[in-house]
């Protein structure tokens, strides 16, 4: 994924990625989220995932938890829009993230492919 430093006025890559179980006959779901930022410090966000899917291909997730650069440790929210289509089981679609901390906010863009298991 592409992500833009709102701060820092810089581009960077991403990667987001997650496990996230879906309560049956619901539009709920919960898991765990990773992110890592390539920039010019590595950023690394970890924290559980709690989503929401208001129509089939439209999911919303929150995701509170603590953001790692370099030795410091603060408290981050990422928020994800993901319109995905399900393809034989596996999801394809465009994503959009906002993450917030303390020190800095950014968003992103990029595709989510994921599969069902």
């Amino acid at each position: 994924m592409l992500v833009l430093s709102l701060g820092e006025q810089a581009l960077a890559y991403g990667l987001h990625v997650h496990n996230i179980y879906t309560f049956a006959e619901t539009p709920f779901a919960v898991g765990l989220g990773y992110e890592v930022i390539a920039a010019e410090h590595l950023h690394q966000t970890i924290g559980p995932m709690f989503c929401y899917r208001p129509t089939d291909p439209l999911n919303l997730c929150v995701s509170p938890g603590a953001i790692f650069v370099e030795d410091e440790v603060a408290l981050a929210v990422h928020l994800e829009v993901t319109y995905e289509f399900n393809l034989h089981g596996v999801h394809l679609g465009p994503t959009m993230g906002l993450a917030y901390n303390p020190e800095e906010m950014h968003i992103s863009l990029g595709l989510h492919t994921g599969w069902e298991f």
